[in-house]
């Protein structure tokens, strides 16, 4: 495998829970109406299930690594929406998902742009960890968000 390219994102209109028991609001915004979904959840979606299939493709990333001259490359897509929000009623908590799964820390408009940053954060986190791993493949993946 030598390319991965991770882009998703959704936006919902109300809070509900995935059946996983994550987070799927995202409250009416400035967006356009086409931007909305109605069946998935943005921090699930978004985050949790983007930063999954990135741990679970590692190995194959590594495979190519030992039988390519390629380097392979893992890029995760977020958005300039980042910069629109900040996490400041997450900051002190011990568990970050945790708090922003409750529905009662829930921030309406602010949760899409809160995923997209979340995405960055974990990927900087990612390139962290790549970079002082025991493996010596792992220093051979390019990553990039």
């Amino acid at each position: 495998m030598d390319i991965v390219i991770e882009n998703a994102g959704v936006a919902t209109t109300k809070y509900r829970s995935t059946k996983d028991g994550w987070e799927e609001t995202y409250a009416p915004c400035p967006f356009p109406p086409w931007w909305n979904s109605s069946d998935n959840g943005s921090l699930q979606v978004n985050a949790l299930s983007t930063f999954l299939l990135a741990f679970l493709l590692l190995p194959l990333l590594r495979k190519t690594t030992k039988i390519s001259t390629t380097h392979p490359r893992l890029v995760i897509v977020s958005s300039e929406l980042h910069a629109w929000n900040d996490i400041p009623n997450y900051r002190d908590e011990p568990n970050i998902l945790k708090a922003m799964n409750d529905q009662q820390k829930h921030e309406g408009r602010h949760r899409y742009p809160q995923t997209k940053l979340l995405d960055t954060l974990l990927t900087r986190e990612l390139g962290k960890k790549l970079e002082s791993s025991s493996h010596p493949e792992d220093k051979q993946i390019s990553l990039s968000g």
